[in-house]
């Protein structure tokens, strides 16, 4: 154990992950950690915004200031048997003595995060989905401010939880009501902590500015994944994807109709949109790194899916008019993040969320040939 500028690091070994299977694990399945090499400075920011806003980290005054760094484990080396709650593996609960390496007996509380992908996989195959519900509260169709968007989203969660392995709420839906909109939004998230929250935010800036979103998002917000935009380019992503445990979606090729006035341009005799997908690939080297591509254009689904593998979030269906079969079944691979499909209007503002939610995961496991 070193003490470095009033953080503590502490090394600790953990597994490799499965990435391969498909939705059709039970709920035993093990979760597996993926190798991590942690960034320290985004660490020390991460442990201490969580010890400040007491949310993810738990026994805080048992911890300190204190960040942990990942390293690969050597096959002849003990490793990590914690258990995983709410996305982390809490490090109090395992043997010391094979946990820690440079300190004799783990600080009681300490948590190590268990990477987004790694819990979209293990939670689909447990409920068998590769559903994404979208929260999405409108102004005009439900009535009580921020309130009374907080109660019916929360419905909406309840009702579909057992249907989906994440939720997208999006930050304009929720900025909207202003500070109890983000209230709110919290609230909300707290409503399902066994369920990855994914922040629809596509955010893109400076990368000094977006180092400022990354902490709101991930810190404050404490989100599980976000979308970001490519277009300021890799100086800028860079400020998401170093927070190595949570999910970065790039918009590659998006679900609106204007999505071919910029991305379908061509450039050296491919379009954008396979320049952004190729852009992704090269900064994937955590293993963290989707794409968002719109389920209404399969073709450019099926093109993108040539070229990568990386997991896909296909917004687009429902009230968009997508192709569900079409879209699913180009991008499906047969790993459980490799298709995310995300629905929001269709199943919020429906008369039994929970009915359209199953029906909905019902056609995209016909489409992956997938059975539950």
């Amino acid at each position: 154990m070193q003490e470095r500028g009033g953080v503590e690091e502490i090394t600790v070994l953990v597994d490799k992950p499965d990435h391969g299977g498909d939705v059709r694990g039970g709920p035993g399945d093990h979760v597996e950690l993926r190798e991590v090499v942690a960034d320290e400075c985004r660490l020390e920011d991460e442990v201490l915004g969580r010890i400040a806003g007491d949310r993810q980290l738990r026994k805080a005054d048992d911890v300190g200031a204190r960040g942990a760094r990942l390293v690969h484990p050597a096959d002849d080396q003990p490793r990590i048997s914690g258990q995983v709650t709410d996305g982390w593996v809490d490090l109090g609960e395992s043997n010391p003595h094979n946990s820690i390496l440079t300190a004799p007996s783990p600080p009681l509380g300490l948590v190590v995060p268990v990477a987004y992908f790694d819990r979209l996989r293990a939670l689909s195959r447990e409920r068998h989905t590769l559903l994404c519900v979208g929260l999405d509260p409108d102004p005009d169709r439900i009535e009580g401010g921020a309130a009374g968007a907080l109660r019916h989203c929360r419905d909406v969660v309840r009702q579909t939880e057992e249907h989906v392995c994440c939720f997208k709420p999006n930050s304009a839906f929720w900025e909207q009501y202003g500070p109890d909109g983000w209230a709110a939004l919290l609230e909300l998230r707290d409503e399902a902590p066994d369920t990855p929250f994914l922040l629809d935010a596509k955010r893109g800036d400076m990368d000094n500015t977006m180092r400022a979103y990354a902490r709101a998002v991930f810190g404050t917000l404490a989100m599980d994944a976000a979308t970001v935009s490519p277009y300021l380019g890799s100086d800028s992503l860079r400020e998401f994807t170093r927070y190595e445990d949570r999910g970065v979606y790039v918009l590659c090729r998006t679900s609106n109709p204007g999505a071919r006035d910029v991305q379908h341009l061509e450039s050296g005799g491919k379009p954008v949109f396979e320049h952004v997908a190729v852009l992704a690939e090269g900064l994937n080297g955590a293993g963290n790194i989707g794409l968002v591509v719109g389920a209404t254009a399969p073709a450019e689904v099926a093109a993108i899916r040539r070229i990568t593998a990386l997991p896909f979030l296909l917004p687009g269906v429902g009230a968009q008019g997508g192709d569900v079969e079409s879209a699913v079944r180009a991008a499906w691979n047969g790993d459980p993040a490799s298709c995310l499909v995300a629905a929001s209007r269709s199943v919020i503002y429906a008369s039994k969320p929970a009915r359209e939610a199953e029906a909905l995961k019902a056609q995209i496991n016909l489409a992956t040939g997938v059975r539950a």
